[in-house]
């Protein structure tokens, strides 16, 4: 399949995911969102020093804020990331009720602070499949921040979602195989999607 077929193939899928996502409920969001926190508090050991990158939900994106706060108790150091030029994300440190700018898109990011490499990078998707292939929003912002960061060190990339983002016959490239996720956080459960880091 060429490269074009398969962008026609990503954006048909983005589109129809987005209107599945904004029917759901905030609650539906909501309790997924604890779900999820209670399955990464059981399947990832907070180490001291272990830093945790989330993101700051907007519309209606999956909330990883249970799950940020959960690492929190469990002694972890928080991050979001901030969009920069080039298409590039630098992971701020954060901590709740710090102050917030507005960066691109709309979206919120720490207003102050030293750039930090997280050792656990909590992912956004629209869609993903058990080999922890992801469906963004085409920007590549993820993909290219998660390579980035596995030359510099071991990371672990969790992707959070709703069960009902699950595909069976996910579109990829080359660089989707690169970026793979190593697991897959639903309300339903933890789906481990790489064998190595």
């Amino acid at each position: 399949m060429t490269s074009d077929a398969i962008a026609h193939q990503k954006a048909a899928l983005r589109e129809r995911q987005l209107s599945y996502r904004n029917k759901c409920s905030a609650q539906e969001r909501e309790e997924a969102g604890i779900a999820v926190a209670r399955e990464f508090v059981q399947l990832v050991p907070i180490k001291p020093g272990v830093i945790v990158s989330g993101f700051f939900p907007v519309g209606h994106e999956f909330d990883c804020m249970p799950l940020l706060h959960a690492a929190q108790e469990a002694g972890a150091a928080l991050a979001l990331p901030r969009i920069m030029p080039k298409r590039i994300l630098m992971f701020l440190p954060w901590r709740p009720g710090d102050a917030m700018s507005e960066g691109p898109l709309g979206i919120p990011y720490p207003a102050s602070g030293e750039e930090v490499h997280p050792d656990i990078v909590i992912t956004p998707l629209l869609a993903f499949d058990e080999q922890g292939r992801r469906l963004g929003y085409g920007g590549g912002y993820y993909d290219r921040a998660i390579a980035r960061l596995r030359a510099m060190k071991p990371i672990i990339s969790i992707g959070v979602a709703q069960a009902w983002q699950k595909a069976d016959d996910l579109p990829a490239e080359e660089h989707d195989e690169d970026a793979r996720l190593d697991f897959i956080l639903t309300e339903n459960g933890a789906i481990h999607c790489r064998t190595s880091h």
